[in-house]
Formats: structure tokens, sequence, C-alpha cells
């Protein structure tokens, strides 16, 4: 099921969204590198992952980054440090709490591993989403995830793909702590897939966005299996 979340405060926009679900399928792939130039958003991409993995690996230290986060509350409105990105949430600092205790009883997983064609499926969704605006899994193609993933090669057992739709400016860090405070998400879906034991590699592609700013887009997977590669 996918999960958007909207949040306006004046021009700007922060959407994130989740979906989770289990595949098993084979296509042959095309050949589409990642375009020279991208280095703003290659280093976003990297602190996105290392964010990631220190989350995982460290959540009772991550806790503490999120709750240098209360301070930059004000009423509904969460103004990320550092940036020009605020939030207005709809359920104020408690999502930020409930996350803090979270994270602070949560055991560490694995690191996630990158696979670079998981990378690449992602970067055909912020390729096609840069050019067309929309928001949401599906690519202007009606291409879903799995569809995506599968032009790189075999995926087996449970996808998951978070999205993160922000101004530019905001951080590979903020991105992960919106993802886990997860606002307005009664099931904490963002949050589940990013902790998921049992999602051990990963993709992960940032670029420019017409009507949020920028994309961040996060695969992870159970196993994937690139063509030609065991």
């Amino acid at each position: 099921m996918a999960r958007i979340w909207r949040r306006r405060a004046g021009l700007l926009v922060v959407l994130f969204a989740s979906l989770t679900q289990g595949v098993a399928a084979q296509r042959v792939p095309p050949a589409t590198p990642r375009p020279a130039g991208d280095s703003d958003y290659v280093r976003l991409e990297q602190d996105v992952v290392t964010a990631l993995n220190r989350a995982r690996t460290d959540p009772v230290g991550f806790s503490k980054d999120l709750e240098g986060l209360l301070p930059a509350y004000h009423d509904n409105v969460l103004e990320f440090p550092g940036s020009f990105a605020s939030i207005r949430t709809l359920e104020g600092d408690s999502a930020l709490r409930e996350a803090i205790r979270v994270m602070r009883a949560a055991k560490p997983v694995p690191a996630i591993r990158v696979d670079p064609a998981l990378s690449r499926a992602a970067q055909d969704l912020v390729r096609d989403q840069g050019v067309s605006g929309l928001f949401g899994h599906d690519a202007s193609d009606a291409s879903a995830p799995e569809d995506r993933l599968e032009r790189y090669g075999l995926l087996t057992g449970t996808l998951a793909e978070d999205l993160s739709y922000a101004p530019v400016g905001l951080s590979g860090l903020q991105r992960i702590e919106g993802l886990l405070i997860d606002d307005g998400i009664a099931d904490r879906g963002h949050r589940k897939n990013l902790l998921n034991p049992d999602l051990h590699v990963a993709g992960v592609a940032c670029g420019p966005h017409p009507r949020s700013g920028s994309l961040c887009v996060i695969e992870l997977a159970y196993k994937f299996s690139r063509w030609g590669m065991p």
C-alpha cells in the first residue's frame, strides 16, 4: 500500500512516500548509466546511506540526533536546523518523541549494502519525475517499483521503496530523520522500512524535482541479483 505524506509551510513542501510488498520476477534490463555532473546529488545520496546505516547500526546513538530536533519545533512547525526547510506537522513533537523512544529501545541491525543496479532503478524514477513533476511510486510510463528493478536484475522477497520530496538543501541526515519520525503516518511505515532487519541491500538516487525542489528514492530489498551475477 502506498502512503503519501505532504506538509506545507509557505511555499515549502516536504512529502515522503513508502511502499512495501513481496515480489519475485525476472526481465531483461536496458543499460541506463547515470549522467555525469551530478556531484551535489551524489554527495546527498552518500549522506542518505550514511545516515540510514547509522540509524540501523546505532539506533541509541541516532536517538541523540533526534533529540536535537526538539527545540526546532514551534507549535506544529518543524524548522530543520541549518536549512530553510520547514514542515507543518500533524502531530507536533509527539511523533518525534515517539521516534526517540523507539530508537532508544531498538536493537542494532546490520548495515545496508548498496547495490549500484538498485541505485540505477531508483535513478530511473528520479529522472522521470524530474521531467514529469509527478509524485508517488509509479513513473509516467506507469512502471511500478518492481518493474524498474526488474530491468536490472532478479528481485526475491520483500521490496520497500521510500520517497523523500523536499526543498533543495535538506540534508541526507534530515531526510532520514523525517522518515523515522513519520509524522501523520499511522503505521510508521517509513520507519519500519528503514529499520527492517530482513532488508539487506539498497539503492539510493537523488535529483531535482520541479514541484518539490528535490527527490530522493530509497530502494530496499531482501535479495537482489544483478543480471549475469549471482
